[in-house]
């Protein structure tokens, strides 16, 4: 006696499994994209969206590999990872100075589009073979990677937190020698600043003013830009601090990335013949997604406090009866 082969049940609704499964694609990413656009109805009511900087970088950093990504797996199904990164480049080149962006974002946010845009190309061209007939419904891809980063909610800077970023150096001479160099300081950046920061970092060029005095003004000089330091308290010889604001920003100066808040130097003797100075600045965020910049942030912001300290204490030889060692802490 022969068994007969079992056949599976047919589908209610008559479909083939590859039709079934372009069926459920095209609801599930129709239904993303209703949601998303949903939420930034709300969110934009609620005044909790924002149009600064912080959006610009959340739409290079999310919208733009997605974006790329999928227009590349569909209309170049055959070489969608080639297609991917043509297309970011030229992006790149073509809206990073029409953002007012430099060299320097392109730096910081181009390898994350270089990984991300190929892989979502290669994805959207694998599903767009399985789905068949029903590939169009990927289109819907295009105005939900663009409806991403505002998913963010936060209106702008004034909700991301402080930033706070210090570093010291260690002077051979006495504290109230330290202290009075304050008064007199006129400070040139005449020693080649380090590689990373002539690349597109605020470039320091020298110090003008000086004064430990409530109200005393000193302005730091840089090549696209100029940041006033105000003190705002004192404690001689041992501390004071400065509110911090920009005049006459250029392109990608601090304003660009951040809202500079204080900074506070703090003098503290650790011997007969030696000063320990601490430098810390504050400052308030204005790019996101934070967990990509912040990092980049406090790395180029260490960089440039670092080098403006280290010449700030080679110039206080003159005050020192041996010369000052400069050494990190």
């Amino acid at each position: 006696m022969s068994s007969v082969p079992e056949t599976p049940d047919p589908d209610p609704l008559g479909l083939e499994p590859g039709e079934k499964l372009g069926r459920l694609a095209f609801v599930a990413i129709a239904l993303g994209a209703f949601v998303a656009l949903l939420m930034v109805i709300s969110w934009l009511r609620e005044g909790r969206i924002g149009r600064g900087p912080g959006f610009a970088g959340a739409w290079m950093l999310v919208a733009t590999p997605l974006l790329l990504g999928v227009i590349a797996g569909l209309r170049r199904p055959k070489r969608p990872a080639a297609s991917a990164l043509k297309l970011v480049l030229l992006s790149m080149v073509v809206a990073a100075p029409a953002l007012g962006e430099g060299l320097l974002c392109m730096v910081v946010v181009l390898p994350w589009n270089l990984i991300i845009a190929p892989l979502v190309a290669l994805l959207t061209a694998w599903l767009s073979g399985k789905l068949g007939g029903y590939r169009g419904g990927l289109m819907l891809l295009v105005p939900l990677s663009c409806l991403l980063p505002l998913l963010d909610g936060r209106p702008d800077g004034r909700e991301l937190p402080l930033v706070e970023i210090e570093d010291a150096v260690l002077v051979d001479a006495p504290i109230e020698q330290v202290w009075s160099s304050l008064e007199y300081l006129r400070l040139p950046f005449d020693t080649p600043a380090p590689f990373l920061v002539r690349l597109g970092l605020p470039q320091p060029i020298g110090i003008e003013g000086g004064g430990t005095f409530l109200g005393a003004e000193r302005r730091v000089l840089f090549a696209n830009g100029t940041v006033v330091a105000r003190v705002s308290r004192t404690r001689p010889p041992f501390e004071f601090d400065i509110d911090l604001s920009v005049e006459r920003p250029g392109r990608e100066f601090f304003d660009h990335w951040s809202r500079l808040v204080d900074s506070r130097f703090t003098l503290e003797a650790t011997g007969s013949n030696q000063t320990r100075v601490t430098h810390r600045t504050r400052y308030r965020a204005l790019v996101c997604p934070r967990w990509y910049f912040e990092p980049v942030e406090r790395a180029g912001a260490r960089l440039v406090q670092r080098y403006m300290l280290e010449a700030y204490a080679r110039q206080l030889r003159p005050f020192a009866e041996a010369g000052p060692a400069v050494s990190s802490r």
